[in-house]
């Protein structure tokens, strides 16, 4: 929908020459809607089974349709031998994990059925017209959009952070919605403390926050995009610096609500019940290894290690999913 509304977007601004203001009420309107609509009608039953709205039930009868193609057979099938692949269902109660249409649960095989192709394929020409189209056409009104969307959810949350404290809302465990519970910077950070991470405020802070320019994203985005973009080149000033602040108001608000600006998060924690269980020796080692490491985290980092997430069936998109990741990590 995001790439339709850009595409509606740059027709109707330099084609059509409808004023921008206009444009820009419709097109993010559209694509708000849409994201709301996503998820709707999703729910669970009396059981506990997830039902899907009309929208993911829409999605299910695509990829059904595509996977007949084949018979339901799977184009390719490998095995994964670090079990990092997000197909990979977590074990569950029992340990074992469970057999799904992309993933044998006995022999540990992947499946890449046809559907997998075809929304690569999808997400392939996506990237081709962003690549390829003037960028008038598509990728200038895409991120348009995208910033729009961003924008909003910025200044949501900047006033959910000020008024929540007003009313003194609390969250499930007690604490205060919006209370400041970072530590203040009283020094540099300079100092070497045996037992915790060094992490001097320069330049950790540039690293985290503006992390962009330590990967070269800001390079390349800002030669490609950004340059082609401006009308005189006095302009780059306040465009990087308006950037810059942008982020800058994210991470305060990280901050404000007591999520780490900079920090580990230990992902795909194999269970040690599976060692009770009759597994790959691969899975073995891998468990092995992973408690070498997470040694090596809990010495290096102590109480800065703030959770470790289990592996979960899918990826954690939506909120059943989030809710089902939440009660794993912090019930």
């Amino acid at each position: 929908m995001l790439g339709l509304m850009g595409l509606l977007a740059g027709q109707m601004m330099y084609r059509w020459r409808i004023r921008i203001a206009g444009v820009t009420a419709l097109v993010v309107a559209i694509a708000i809607g849409a994201m709301t609509l996503g998820p709707w009608g999703q729910h669970r039953d009396a059981s506990g089974v997830l039902i899907q709205g009309p929208v993911a039930a829409a999605v299910i009868w695509v990829n059904d349709k595509v996977d007949a193609i084949s018979g339901n057979q799977a184009l390719i099938v490998a095995q994964d031998p670090m079990m990092a692949d997000p197909q990979i269902p977590p074990p569950g109660a029992e340990g074992k994990r469970p057999t799904t249409a992309a993933h044998d649960g006995l022999t540990g095989q992947l499946k890449t059925l046809p559907n997998y192709m075809f929304w690569m394929v999808f997400l392939f020409a996506f990237s081709y017209l962003g690549a390829n189209l003037p960028i008038w056409r598509f990728a200038q009104p895409v991120n348009y959009i995208g910033f729009w969307i961003t924008f909003i959810t910025v200044i949501l949350s900047a006033a959910g952070m000020i008024v929540a404290p007003l009313l003194g809302t609390s969250d499930a465990a007690g604490n205060l919605f919006g209370a400041f519970a970072l530590p203040a910077f009283k020094d540099l950070g300079f100092a070497i403390d045996e037992g915790k991470a060094w992490q001097p405020l320069w330049p950790m802070l540039f690293v985290t926050i503006a992390c962009g320019s330590i990967s070269g994203r800001h390079a390349l985005v800002g030669s490609v995009g950004t340059a082609r973009q401006l009308e005189y080149e006095t302009d780059g000033q306040p465009v990087g610096a308006g950037g810059m602040f942008g982020e800058n108001m994210l991470a305060q608000m990280f901050a404000q609500f007591d999520e780490p600006i900079a920090g580990y998060l230990v992902n795909r924690v194999i269970p040690h019940e599976l060692l009770d269980q009759s597994i790959p020796e691969y899975l073995r080692c891998r468990t092995a290894m992973q408690d070498q490491h997470m040694a090596e985290l809990h010495t290096a980092f102590g109480k800065q290690v703030l959770a470790l997430v289990p592996e979960m069936e899918r990826d954690v998109t939506g909120l059943p999913m989030i809710e089902k990741l939440a009660a794993s990590m912090f019930a």
